[in-house]
């Protein structure tokens, strides 16, 4: 599993505006500042715009800036509005000096810090949103091993390992014992056919006119092996839980955390 810092994400949509002139207008200027010192958008918005564009996008968070790079890629005037004064929403981070480093600023992230499935070709629709526009091979990816969690319940800390080596259920089993390993385990192998399943029909494939009969007939066939499990897609994470199981308390806890609770 491959994870990186998203506001490289802003970054090279940003650039693939730039390159193809396509606005950011800030349309409020008393927004809130995202750095001590403004950073100026890219267009400063007049009383009125006078000029006629295909499509408006309101809001330059991923969503809309997903929308508005793909309304232009495909040949629309586009015009994306965003009220602060740097584009991304929760994908952009800021930066924050203090009395111990007066020239080195802290950075944070507006939003999560990381996620999988960026640095090459995967599943991930951000990263097939990026292929499309063709701006993914201009990022500088910045890839991790793992990181330290801090469990306030019990003041004890363990380090969370990427990848396929077993280090991550090594992890569990120091931390919470060989019960809550087998359970995740067992959990994943129950998982792995809602995973595969969530590959089945690639984002860009889903239409919101009659065309979506056409583009999503040559995926229906393995959309339909999963059988009733295909309700888990657009079901809670919970209701997985449930449906294999899962009680064994490490693990519960460590899934809701992922998830932001119980949902």
């Amino acid at each position: 599993m491959s994870v990186k810092n998203i506001a490289a994400i802003t970054t090279a949509l940003h650039l693939f505006f730039v390159i193809i002139q396509l606005p950011i207008v800030e349309v409020n200027s008393f927004s809130r500042q995202s750095t001590k010192q403004r950073q100026p958008p890219t267009t400063l918005c007049s009383s009125r715009i006078e000029e006629e564009v295909d499509v408006i996008v309101v809001g330059s968070g991923i969503g809309g800036l997903s929308c508005a790079a793909l309304s232009a890629k495909y040949g629309l005037k586009t015009l994306c509005l965003e009220a602060h004064d740097v584009p991304g929403g929760c994908a952009h981070s800021f930066d924050r000096y203090s009395s111990a480093s007066k020239n080195v600023p802290f950075r944070f992230d507006a939003g999560p810090s990381l996620i999988s499935g960026l640095s090459k070709k995967s599943l991930n629709p951000l990263r097939q949103l990026l292929d499309a526009v063709g701006v993914a091979d201009e990022i500088d990816w910045h890839t991790y091993d793992g990181w330290v969690v801090h469990d306030y319940a019990d003041g004890e800390k363990f380090r969370l390992t990427t990848g396929t080596g077993g280090e991550w259920e090594k992890a569990i089993e120091e931390k919470a014992g060989k019960d809550a390993r087998h359970a995740f385990e067992k959990f994943r192998s129950d998982m792995k056919v809602v995973s595969n399943a969530s590959g089945f029909i690639p984002p860009f494939a889903l239409r919101g006119d009659a065309s979506a009969i056409g583009s999503l007939s040559k995926y229906m066939l393995k959309l339909l092996s999963i059988g009733t499990k295909g309700a888990l897609l657009t079901g809670s994470f919970t209701a997985c839980m449930e449906k294999y199981s899962l009680k064994e308390s490490f693990n519960v806890k460590w899934f809701d955390y992922l998830v932001g609770g119980r949902k």
